[in-house]
Protein backbone atom coordinates (compact mmCIF):
# COMPACT_ATOMS: atom_id res chain seq x y z
CA UNK A 1 0.00 0.00 0.00
CA UNK A 2 1.29 3.69 -0.82
CA UNK A 3 0.14 7.28 -0.28
CA UNK A 4 -1.56 8.85 -2.70
CA UNK A 5 -1.01 11.76 -4.60
CA UNK A 6 -2.71 14.84 -4.75
CA UNK A 7 -3.62 14.31 -8.57
CA UNK A 8 -4.43 10.82 -8.11
CA UNK A 9 -7.51 11.43 -5.57
CA UNK A 10 -8.13 14.99 -8.09
CA UNK A 11 -8.95 12.41 -10.73
CA UNK A 12 -11.12 9.92 -8.44
CA UNK A 13 -13.24 12.63 -7.02
CA UNK A 14 -16.89 11.80 -7.43
CA UNK A 15 -16.04 7.92 -8.20
CA UNK A 16 -18.66 6.01 -6.19
CA UNK A 17 -16.16 3.70 -5.16
CA UNK A 18 -13.39 6.26 -3.74
CA UNK A 19 -13.76 6.88 0.44
CA UNK A 20 -11.52 9.45 1.65
CA UNK A 21 -11.53 9.06 5.24
CA UNK A 22 -10.74 12.33 7.29
CA UNK A 23 -9.73 10.88 11.13
CA UNK A 24 -9.51 13.95 12.62
CA UNK A 25 -11.04 15.00 15.50
CA UNK A 26 -15.34 16.20 14.59
CA UNK A 27 -14.07 19.66 15.36
CA UNK A 28 -11.42 19.87 13.25
CA UNK A 29 -13.66 17.79 10.25
CA UNK A 30 -15.84 21.02 10.93
CA UNK A 31 -13.26 23.42 10.53
CA UNK A 32 -14.33 24.78 14.15
CA UNK A 33 -10.53 24.36 15.75
CA UNK A 34 -7.53 24.39 13.69
CA UNK A 35 -4.10 22.19 14.58
CA UNK A 36 -1.40 24.05 14.05
CA UNK A 37 -0.14 21.31 11.22
CA UNK A 38 -3.48 22.37 9.39
CA UNK A 39 -2.63 24.79 6.13
CA UNK A 40 -7.07 25.63 6.47
CA UNK A 41 -10.03 24.85 8.34
CA UNK A 42 -12.52 22.01 7.14
CA UNK A 43 -12.18 19.23 5.38
CA UNK A 44 -11.48 17.81 1.69
CA UNK A 45 -14.91 18.26 -0.29
CA UNK A 46 -16.28 14.89 -0.21
CA UNK A 47 -14.50 13.22 2.78
CA UNK A 48 -15.92 11.78 5.63
CA UNK A 49 -15.21 11.73 8.91
CA UNK A 50 -13.86 9.09 11.34
CA UNK A 51 -12.13 9.88 14.17
CA UNK A 52 -8.97 8.25 14.33
CA UNK A 53 -9.51 7.01 18.13
CA UNK A 54 -12.96 4.88 17.31
CA UNK A 55 -10.68 3.23 14.12
CA UNK A 56 -7.96 2.76 16.10
CA UNK A 57 -10.41 0.71 18.83
CA UNK A 58 -11.52 -1.61 16.08
CA UNK A 59 -10.17 -4.54 16.45
CA UNK A 60 -10.63 -6.69 13.64
CA UNK A 61 -11.06 -5.77 10.12
CA UNK A 62 -14.99 -6.45 9.57
CA UNK A 63 -15.55 -4.24 12.69
CA UNK A 64 -13.10 -1.63 10.18
CA UNK A 65 -15.32 -1.97 7.11
CA UNK A 66 -18.07 -1.50 8.92
CA UNK A 67 -16.80 1.87 10.56
CA UNK A 68 -15.20 3.00 6.33
CA UNK A 69 -18.96 1.60 4.62
CA UNK A 70 -20.96 3.98 7.58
Amino acid sequence: MTDATTSELAERLGDPGLVLLDVRRPAEFLGEVVAPCDPSAGHIPGARNLDLAELLAAHDVETVLELVAA
